[in-house]
């Protein structure tokens, strides 16, 4: 599988009061919380890429204006196999 620098994601995402640092538990403030940030840059990370590894930057702007920024590495992985694999790790916890 190979990856091409410049793959890209966007989507629109309209913020709550289920967003808020005060509904996630991480804070006292009516913003969007820190948490929400990190599994929207994981949603765009996984709408960009289908390959084996990719390391994205990830800008959030409100309007033209810089909020926060981060950058997000996926690795994807066979499913059936990593779920095999935990099976065995959670069989020999025991």
């Amino acid at each position: 599988m190979t990856l091409e620098p410049g793959l890209a994601a966007a989507f629109r995402y309209t913020v709550t009061e289920a967003d808020t640092p005060v509904a996630l538990g991480s804070g006292e403030v009516p913003v969007l919380a820190t948490p929400r940030v990190l599994a929207l840059a994981e949603q765009a990370t996984v709408a960009a890429v289908a390959g084996r590894r990719l390391w994205s930057a990830v800008p959030l702007r409100q309007g033209d204006r810089l909020v926060a920024s981060g950058h997000v590495i996926r690795v994807v992985v066979d499913a059936a196999a990593f779920l095999q694999d935990a099976g065995a790790g959670a069989e020999a916890a025991r």
